[in-house]
């Protein structure tokens, strides 16, 4: 099965265009640090493949494999660096006979010397400005060590107890709430009786089935209110699918903020991170709001005097408010999620500021919508998340627009239009063929973002964020006169156009995902 790798590029060194490298370290120092952790990772493999012999020579077969599980770099090996403990961790193998072979005690050394190492790499990843490679290394890190409290905290994770947890799960079980898979975040004392169907509401309690009707409005009194790490999500539809999406959302925003660190850092944040010992906050406005309605009807009234033409659409976000709003849709729930997926997708990208602007005006505006469209393939399995499978519909019809209709605009001319041209009518189109035209648009902008983050793997996938950054920037300087495509890749626009239509002609065509770790 082919797998196109998303995840992190350390087998081959991406070219960075002279933006992203003049934030910090140059294209040589980024070199020298992944030369770095190239040569003390072979180091560990070779040190834990000495180790394996010697299990190996005692009959200890299962060990052996074992070992030899942890020796590949991350991006070629099937381990998550993402599956790490929460309980803190004790000796598996505590003290032995003396003279006794104990591979755990030499297993569990090994991995913590290395991932000291590691960390001392990431450090220096963040001096020089490397947010990605710095945060990649810095799971890595934990992944060996899971109890390194440096590389913890700078996940976010806080210790509470003998558990890893996050601030905002601290913070609920310090004030004596627990978390049921159901319902949330509930008084530990209220448990038992909403799991006997009972509802608490407004200082009484009430049966279950007369809660939908007391919460009939989303207003701030009356709708549920799901919180989480990074989200608020209100809701007049029920608990449980508020709970729902509260969960899908905190999945979408750790990958996003994950495969993505580099828009979110910025010089401050990237210098400050190791100084004051706090996770690096990607946004800095608070949490998300996310408003989710119980029909299209409700939906449709209370967003159609927000915004025109809102009501028709299946979801949007106002970034003036700082909200996402969505309604559900029992008849085809995973287009439901994927409108979330594409709608919170902007809010995480415009949020990045604490300034409002209109983003991608002048040009690029293929680009906003691209990787909106684009993340409405993230699939959540477990502790894995894939994203980018070709037969999603919208990597799909990228394909399907150049295979079966012939049709392809020249990337100098499709990434140069800004917003009001890509959403206008073409004059003289009728609706369908207008219809037609915005599908196009909208196909291609998914195709070109799914090629510049997986072509060649990864070649292209550090200019692609540096002309996204540019495009968010609070500075309308930077904003405004946003890098040209061909410059921020640097590649000429009769190379792309000719790469991009090979590669999506080539996208194959039966049930293949690209795995994202």
């Amino acid at each position: 099965m082919l797998r196109l790798v998303m995840g992190m590029t350390l087998l081959a060194l991406a070219l960075l265009p002279d933006s992203l490298a003049a934030r910090g370290g140059t294209l040589l120092d980024r070199e020298r640090l992944l030369a770095r952790y190239h040569a003390r990772h072979d180091a560990f493999a070779d040190q834990l493949s000495g180790l394996a012999l010697d299990c190996e020579s005692r009959g200890l077969t299962a060990a052996a494999a074992s070992i030899r599980a942890l020796t590949p770099l991350p991006a070629e090996a099937d381990f998550n660096l993402d599956n790490l403990p929460p309980s803190v961790g004790s000796p598996a193998n505590p003290a032995g006979q003396p003279g006794q072979f104990d591979w755990e005690a030499e297993l569990r050394a090994a991995r913590q010397l290395y991932a000291d190492d590691l960390f001392l790499i990431a450090l220096e990843a963040i001096r020089q400005e490397f947010p990605r490679l710095a945060l990649d290394w810095i799971r890595e890190t934990a992944f060996h060590d899971p109890d390194h409290e440096l590389a913890r905290e700078r996940l976010g994770w806080v210790r509470y107890g003998d558990r890893w947890v996050t601030p905002f799960t601290a913070l609920m079980l310090r004030r004596g709430y627990l978390h049921h898979e159901r319902f949330g975040w509930l008084p530990a004392d209220h448990v038992d009786r909403y799991e006997q169907g009972e509802r608490f509401w407004k200082g009484r309690w009430v049966p279950a089935d007369r809660e939908p009707e007391l919460r009939k409005s989303i207003s701030m009194v009356d709708a549920w209110e799901v919180e989480s790490d990074h989200f608020v999500v209100r809701t007049n539809h029920s608990l449980e699918r508020g709970v729902e999406l509260s969960a899908a959302l905190e999945d979408l925003h750790r990958f996003f903020i994950r495969e993505f660190a580099e828009f979110f850092a910025t010089r401050g944040q990237m210098t400050r991170i190791f100084d004051d010992g706090k996770p690096l906050d990607p946004t800095g406005v608070g949490k998300h709001e996310v408003w989710y309605f119980r029909t299209r009807e409700e939906y449709q009234r209370y967003v159609r005097a927000k915004q025109k033409g809102a009501d028709l659409m299946t979801g949007f976000y106002m970034p003036r408010e700082r909200r996402a709003y969505f309604f559900a849709a029992p008849d085809n729930p995973q287009a439901n999620i994927e409108t979330l997926y594409h709608e919170v997708t902007h809010q995480l990208l415009s949020e990045s500021n604490r300034k409002v602007f209109e983003v991608g005006e002048a040009s690029g505006f293929w680009a906003i919508e691209g990787i909106a469209c684009y993340m409405e393939s993230f699939n959540r399995g477990g502790e894995r998340f894939t994203v980018g499978d070709p037969m999603h519909s919208r990597i799909y019809f990228a394909r399907e627009r150049i295979v079966a209709e012939d049709w392809f605009m020249p990337l100098e001319q499709f990434t140069h239009m800004g917003r009001s041209k890509f959403q206008a009518a073409p004059a003289g189109q009728s609706p369908e063929e207008t219809m037609k035209t915005w599908q196009r648009y909208y196909s291609q902008a998914t195709g070109l973002t799914h090629f510049l983050l997986h072509y060649e793997n990864g070649r292209y996938r550090d200019g692609f964020v540096s002309y996204l950054t540019q495009l968010y920037s609070p500075d309308s300087r930077i904003r405004g006169p946003a890098q040209s495509l061909d410059e921020a890749v640097g590649v000429t626009f009769d190379e792309l156009n000719r790469q991009y239509v090979e590669y999506v002609r080539n996208l194959p065509t039966g049930g293949t995902e690209s795995q994202v770790r």
